[in-house]
């Protein structure tokens, strides 16, 4: 004697150990993954002394799907331009800054705004040494300043922060969005 509605009740049984198993543990993954990213970009903003809105342009969340069960949290950590940190970055026109140039309040005593390769605005310092020295034809070239562009460095801080913050938000937050995750699929079966 067969039971009624055991092909169906069967069919739910391998939804919930299998499928809808794994869509739960996917979705607490990517819910904790967005904590986790959202308290990292708070720690190394704060850290670094810069707005959220610079850091958050930097760290990604790779999200997990059913058939992968994984996230990779990645800190793009290059430097912060200091003309992203200037309201109104006016180019110098050609004179040297009589005072120093102050970003995010520090001060840069040889730094100055420049347009740069493909007219883009940049913050550029002076390293080297001021005067140009030599005789003859080639003199104006042998001890030229060097010019590089300013950024705040933010790869220390991003390797320090990232693992202790992930750590922590996965140990205190996962298994209770996993049991939400999976009693709310179970509910709807």
């Amino acid at each position: 004697m067969k039971l009624k509605g055991i092909d169906k009740f069967q069919r739910k049984l391998k939804r919930i150990g299998g499928t809808e198993l794994r869509r739960a543990a996917s979705s607490a993954l990517n819910k904790t993954g967005a904590l986790a990213r959202t308290r990292i970009i708070k720690g190394v903003a704060a850290s670094a002394k810069v707005p959220v809105g610079q850091v958050r342009k930097r760290v990604y969340l790779a999200r997990s799907t059913a058939r992968t069960l994984k996230i990779v949290q990645i800190g793009y950590a290059r430097p912060i331009s200091l003309v992203a940190l200037i309201r109104n970055p006016m180019p110098d026109q050609g004179q040297r800054r009589k005072r120093q140039l102050r970003v995010n309040k520090k001060a840069y005593p040889n730094a100055f705004i420049r347009q740069g390769v493909g007219g883009k605005t940049q913050v550029f310092e002076r390293n080297g040494k001021k005067g140009r020295q030599g005789k003859g034809r080639w003199a104006k070239y042998k001890n030229l300043e060097r010019l590089d562009k300013v950024g705040i460095e933010i790869q220390p801080t991003v390797e320090k922060v990232l693992p202790k913050v992930q750590r922590r938000v996965y140990n205190a937050n996962f298994r209770r969005l996993f049991a939400h995750e999976y009693n709310f699929r179970l509910s709807k079966l």
